[in-house]
């Protein structure tokens, strides 16, 4: 949700974490590079779950060509890793 982004906080962060919201600033040296990691862990989730609903054979034809693209983003993503 956007919305959401713009109210995100480095105390929200924390809570979610379940750590002092100081102890953040130990592994990362500002409030981008937390949302920059919080995005790399969802796309990397989001890439995991893709590549096992293509792997599938419960996918339906329309399915698979949905994400053929998608497929390709994901592996070329692994391949620049």
């Amino acid at each position: 949700n956007t919305a959401e982004a713009v109210r995100f906080t480095t105390g929200d962060a924390a809570k979610r974490a379940g750590v002092w919201s100081g102890s953040l600033y130990l592994y990362f040296p500002d409030k981008g590079a937390i949302l920059r990691h919080i995005l790399r862990c969802g796309i990397k989730k989001m890439r995991t779950q893709a590549l096992e609903i293509i792997a599938s054979s419960q996918a339906s034809d329309a399915g698979v060509e949905i994400l053929s693209p998608t497929e390709a983003f994901f592996r070329y993503q692994q391949l620049t890793e």
